[in-house]
């Protein structure tokens, strides 16, 4: 009997240490839930003129061009214009460069 008595204390004791390690994994879980909650929130609130600034500086510097996708018969019209584009693009650095 001593010996099963003793093995019985022996489990109740580890299970009492999973049972503390089990609370300090859900007191973490539960930060990191806050955590997460607030960075969501940041994003919500900052992403949205974020991406108007990306879009309106893309612009500004050339990156962004007509999303619109070519059609085979707009093929030449778009290369045509993509050769004044150069064009243009290579005179505004002229210009520039003429003004400094």
């Amino acid at each position: 009997m001593a010996a099963s008595e003793a093995r019985v204390i022996e489990l109740e004791n580890k299970l009492n240490e999973m049972m503390k390690k089990l609370e300090r994994i859900e007191e973490g879980t539960s930060k990191m839930s806050k955590h997460i909650e607030f960075i969501e929130g940041v994003y919500e609130t900052v992403s949205a003129p974020m991406f108007w600034i990306c879009n309106k500086v893309n612009r500004l510097r050339g990156e962004i061009k007509d999303t619109t996708p070519p059609t085979l018969e707009n093929e030449n019209e778009n290369e045509n214009e993509n050769v004044n584009e150069n064009e243009n693009e290579q005179n505004k650095e002229n210009n520039v460069l003429e003004q400094d």
